[in-house]
């Protein structure tokens, strides 16, 4: 698994302290 794929899985996670990460990530699936 790349090192890409561990810093979208934090993301999901900061998703709840940052709802503004959750926009960056439906264009990344």
């Amino acid at each position: 698994m790349p090192p890409d794929t561990v810093s979208i899985e934090k993301h999901k996670l900061s998703s709840d302290d940052h709802p503004s990460t959750n926009s960056l990530q439906r264009p990344m699936m």
